[in-house]
């Protein structure tokens, strides 16, 4: 029977990239009476004399600071920034020495990067609406319809509107149509038989919607 490491007093230390022109992370302390941040998500933190939003980067410091100062708030429970956008943020960091806080912060709607209400989409996804669609005047649109009843619709997680309209059409006599349309897809799109679903961007509420004050950096 394995029992539960106790938590150490390194074990709710974490670091936060600000977003201020310094090449450096961070080291906070965590109280007790709020939960370990994950890796991507915003935390409200003191720096200088001010109150700004970072975003965690590690939650696992090793030889923390001698003098930390407390975490104020977690203020997502989930990574706005995924992983891969966090590895990416730390190769440009890297690679045009710029600083990582405000490499992150740039990966964030502005309203986000006030403490707005953030999330992240699920993908766009797209399926007929009708069984049939028959428009000589609309040839792209025709194009496009003929393409999903050939492929199937792309309703599928693995699937997203860039997926199939890269895809070169099953018919070679539509396919010079399906590339033609390419260009100005996102506004066929939003016509019928062709139904947004949703859209996968981090998108913010407005922090005077969601009940949060403005910050300034």
């Amino acid at each position: 029977m394995t029992k539960d490491k106790p938590e150490t007093k390194h074990s709710r230390v974490i670091q936060i990239a600000v977003p201020r022109p310094l090449h450096a992370v961070y080291d906070y302390s965590v109280p007790t009476d709020l939960d370990i941040p994950v890796v991507g998500s915003r935390v409200k933190v003191p720096f200088a004399r001010t109150i700004t939003i970072g975003i965690c980067v590690a939650t696992c410091v090793e030889t923390p600071h001698a003098k930390l100062k407390d975490i104020h708030e977690v203020l997502d429970d989930e990574a706005v920034v995924p992983a891969e956008l966090v590895a990416l943020a730390h190769w440009m960091t890297d690679y045009y020495h710029y600083p990582l806080g405000e490499v992150l912060a740039t990966i964030l709607p502005a309203a986000a990067r006030k403490g707005a209400i953030c999330r992240i989409d699920p993908p766009d996804h797209w399926r007929t609406t009708k069984p049939i669609f028959s428009n000589p005047r609309a040839k792209t649109q025709q194009a496009l319809f003929d393409h999903l009843k050939q492929n199937g619709t792309c309703a599928g997680p693995d699937q997203s509107p860039a997926d199939f309209l890269d895809r070169p059409c099953v018919s070679s006599s539509n396919s010079s149509k399906l590339n033609a349309a390419h260009r100005p897809s996102r506004r066929l799109m939003k016509r019928r038989p062709y139904p947004r679903m949703l859209s996968n961007v981090p998108s913010a509420q407005s922090p005077r919607a969601s009940g949060r004050s403005n910050l300034t950096y």
